[in-house]
């Protein structure tokens, strides 16, 4: 894995999962809650290529300039021809675009069956996780060794939630479209997929803090922050089910109420993204 450059490396990581969030969040948000198509679904699926796309050079910015000395095209195409990280760069950009063009297709109803046109892009999306997995420390013991697959989990099970949250936080302004009972069902999505985080992020954190002195060094450090956000995020969401959306539930046609979830919704984002970031930079600092 290449080791300098690490700004670039780690606005590189948070950019491919966040454009992978904006991809498949509209289609998870219907896929969970029966939600019809949105006007929004599209730019959030265009926007996820954007994302992804600023990436992918990122990536290989990185990738030519630490291993080959040099942003010619033939070395950059030496780079994902002629080495392991280059084949997983080349993996997650393929499957990300993918999951881009289903996402889209999808989202403008071209397809006879546009949930076979979800489902397809779920699976792209699986498929970049695992080559995103292993462009940063889920590769530092060998592709498809345990700590690969524990980061591949636990990247694919987050993005189910923060992917479905920035979908939810597009249609908040104008709730009352939406109705509350999408609101419940992605709620019960939402604890499904984060509760599926906690035990690879759990193992993933134990292996590459090596012990108790690691929690100060500075990845541990960066961690402590991560979790503190997510830990912050999930106060929210537990607000949501028990004050807010009860709250919309007996009074839907209440404005206020929609307001007061549109706004704890927002923070709820911006604790998540500040988390994507802080990931993305632990992908690329030393572990202790």
């Amino acid at each position: 894995m290449p080791g300098d450059h690490i700004l670039d490396g780690a606005l590189a990581h948070a950019l491919s999962f966040l454009g992978l969030a904006l991809a498949t969040g509209p289609g998870t948000l219907r896929l969970a809650t029966g939600a019809g198509p949105d006007p929004a679904d599209a730019r959030m699926v265009l926007a996820g290529g954007v994302a992804v796309g600023a990436a992918s050079a990122l990536h290989l910015l990185q990738g030519a300039t630490t291993m080959a000395g040099s942003l010619a095209p033939a070395a950059a195409w030496g780079v994902l021809t002629g080495s392991e990280w280059g084949r997983s760069l080349a993996l997650h950009g393929a499957a990300a675009a993918a999951t881009v063009a289903l996402g889209l297709g999808a989202a403008r109803g071209t397809p006879a069956r546009p949930g076979g046109r979800v489902v397809a892009g779920m699976v792209a999306a699986g498929l970049a996780v695992l080559g995103l997995a292993a462009l940063g420390h889920g590769a530092v013991r060998g592709a498809i060794s345990p700590l690969f697959l524990v980061h591949a989990a636990h990247g694919g099970a987050a993005l189910i939630w923060v992917g479905g949250l920035l979908a939810l936080s597009v249609r908040l302004p104008r709730g009352a479209a939406l109705g509350v009972r999408p609101l419940r069902a992605f709620s019960r999505l939402a604890a499904g997929s984060v509760a599926a985080t906690l035990p690879p992020g759990l193992a993933a954190a134990a292996v590459h803090l090596g012990g108790v002195g690691g929690v100060v060094s500075p990845w541990g450090a960066l961690l402590a922050v991560k979790v503190a956000c997510v830990a912050a995020a999930l106060g929210l969401a537990w607000g949501h089910r028990r004050r807010r959306l009860p709250r919309l539930e007996g009074a839907p046609g209440d404005p206020e109420a929609w307001r007061a979830m549109d706004r704890a919704v927002a923070i709820e984002v911006g604790l998540v993204l500040t988390a994507v970031l802080l990931a993305g930079l632990m992908s690329q600092w030393e572990t202790p």
